[in-house]
């Protein structure tokens, strides 16, 4: 799709794909703004439900006008392809906020909330339901304002069901009960279930139920308590830890009546902050230890003492030492200071578990942390996918590990950087683009060149010299040059194309003056000669076949016969141009 043309839309780089459609960043050439286009997949469009729920998006969001609401724009069919255009949203996206920082300060994260359910509220108050509320679905502008995206499986109350019945749909780590088992019906409340579990990753870094599969986390979200989202992170306002648990109740009934009222919820507590009030803290109380797990409980059992009448009357102390014991005895055992020295203890034992938390959440990952997590995005097939490992892991590889895995980075940096090159080649090959295929580079300028060059060689039929077209350029730039090296590997690949390209023709007119010789041995002169002409017309022109030709048909291939008309420049064979962007 790069290059292409949807509409008054001209593609230019993918930034998304799902289950349903790819999502493309484009330039609208009437007014130069760029737009977020999305376009049905191909595996999609052979699925009977998807065009639905396809028109059923850009029908749900023609309904909206909302701050924090990507904004629809367009919505057309051209050539085949359905698609529609949003506003486009370029800071990334909340799940890249946590990937990076892991948590969220409390009132960072209640700031955020607020924005996501005044959206929720909106779409609530239209009978939406969004049905996949999760960081990917939320996009952050360069402002750092929320915008809710991708309602592809929310459900429309007023229209027809498009889900069968028992059938599924949402992200596991984010489904309500009801939304798994399909009773009782979805409801907006579906949507703040979700809230919650959201809310729960953005303050402790950690979704609330885990698992190995889907399956597993479901049937978490049905059977299992879920904790306080205080046991990962106590450095919240008791009242948002209550708040985070209503949020997840597994009975629909004993959840926050709707999202307007978790987000004045959320704003009072807020504001009471900006107001300097004082806010109850969960790690402020006494029950903190008990909350962290029962650490700091077992603690205090260690180190309670065992006080007996007889303390020191067997020891063999002298009367100032059993005086001393006995006065410390009876100071243990006053239930007062013994409370008091039980909630030192527990204090003691929850900030040692609060550091150690604060440690692992914010201590830098290893080599072989970042090693793994660059490892696990490169393996898709997505490029954005690519440029994120890129982004985050092989760069901060490179910083504190320089000498680390420097093979595999070489490896995967030379995959991404040929996947850019190749992209911004197909454009450079289509002068109508303007714009955008004009060279910005001396690499860029030099692949045009030799483009171009190519492409005359192959026409007259001098595969040998566009091969070494590209074996020249490459010979030209510098393997250890950032920039000059992927445009090295693309004209590398160019020469490789362009020499599997000669071996297939090979092939192919081998095979043709077989079969024309088994038609002649079968008596079919008529075929026979059809076949024979064929690969004159066609390939007699190509140099690296002439041979081939002189040798089988006895005639001189450089020299057309007056009955065979001479191929014109714009009839080349299909197969010999190299592919555009391959």
């Amino acid at each position: 799709m790069i290059g292409q043309r949807l509409g008054s839309f001209l593609i230019e780089e993918q930034v998304g794909a799902g289950a349903m459609g790819v999502v493309f960043r484009a330039v609208n050439e009437k007014t130069g703004k760029t737009a977020a286009v999305k376009v049905i997949t191909a595996d999609g469009g052979q699925k009977a439900s998807i065009p639905k729920r396809f028109e059923r998006e850009s029908d749900i969001l023609q309904q909206f006008r909302h701050p924090n609401i990507v904004r629809f724009l367009a919505v057309g069919r051209y050539r085949g392809t359905h698609y529609f255009a949003m506003e486009y949203v370029n800071g990334g996206t909340l799940e890249e906020v946590l990937d990076r920082r892991g948590f969220l300060p409390w009132r960072e994260a209640v700031a955020y909330a607020i924005e996501i359910l005044d959206a929720l509220h909106y779409a609530h108050q239209r009978n939406v339901i969004h049905r996949d509320l999760k960081p990917s679905n939320l996009l952050l502008t360069d402002k750092g304002q929320i915008k809710l995206t991708d309602f592809g499986i929310a459900k429309d109350l007023d229209a027809e069901a498009l889900t069968a019945t028992g059938r599924t749909l949402g992200t596991a780590a984010y489904m309500a009960p009801e939304q798994i088992r399909g009773e009782p019906p979805i409801s907006h409340k579906t949507d703040l279930y979700a809230m919650g579990c959201l809310l729960f990753q953005m303050l402790s870094g950690h979704i609330p139920f885990k698992g190995p599969a889907a399956v597993v986390m479901m049937n978490k979200h049905l059977t299992e308590k879920p904790a306080r989202v205080s046991t990962k992170n106590p450095n919240v306002p008791r009242a948002l830890d209550d708040l985070v648990l209503a949020l997840m109740a597994k009975d629909v009934t004993k959840r926050p009546w709707d999202a307007e009222k978790v987000r004045f919820d959320l704003e009072e507590l807020a504001a009471r902050a900006d107001r300097g009030e004082p806010i109850q803290m969960v790690f402020e109380g006494s029950d903190v230890p008990a909350r962290l797990g029962g650490a700091a409980a077992t603690v205090a059992e260690t180190h309670t003492p065992v006080v007996t009448d007889t303390l020191g009357d067997r020891s063999g102390l002298t009367k100032g030492a059993r005086t001393r014991k006995a006065k410390v005895a009876t100071t243990l055992s006053d239930p007062t200071i013994r409370t008091e020295r039980y909630k030192t203890i527990g204090l003691a034992a929850m900030l040692v578990a609060l550091v150690g938390l604060l440690t692992y959440l914010l201590w830098p990952p290893g080599a072989n942390r970042l090693y793994t997590q660059a490892e696990a995005l490169m393996v898709s097939s997505q490029y954005t996918d690519w440029t994120k490992a890129d982004r985050e892991f092989l760069s901060e590889l490179d910083r504190r590990f320089p000498k680390r895995y420097v093979e595999q980075k070489r490896v995967w940096r030379d995959k991404i950087g040929l996947e850019k090159a190749r992209r911004r080649a197909a454009m450079l090959e289509k002068p109508n683009l303007g714009r955008l295929s004009e060279p910005k580079t001396e690499p860029e300028s030099t692949f045009v060149s030799v483009f171009n060059e190519s492409v005359d060689a192959i026409k007259s039929g001098d595969d040998d010299e566009a091969i070494r077209k590209w074996l020249a350029m490459a010979d030209l730039l510098k393997p250890d040059d950032a920039d000059q090296r992927p445009w090295r590997l693309l004209a590398l690949e160019r020469a490789d194309q362009v020499k599997a390209a000669m071996a297939k023709r090979l092939i192919t007119v081998t095979q043709m003056l077989d079969r024309a010789e088994r038609l002649v041995q079968d008596g079919k002169l008529a075929d026979a000669t059809k076949i024979r002409e064929d690969v004159l017309r066609r390939y007699r022109s190509v140099r690296h076949l002439q041979n081939l030709i002189r040798s089988r048909l006895h005639v001189d291939p450089t020299v057309p016969p007056r009955d065979t008309p001479k191929p014109s420049d714009d009839e080349p064979p299909p197969e010999m141009a190299p592919k555009p962007g391959t």
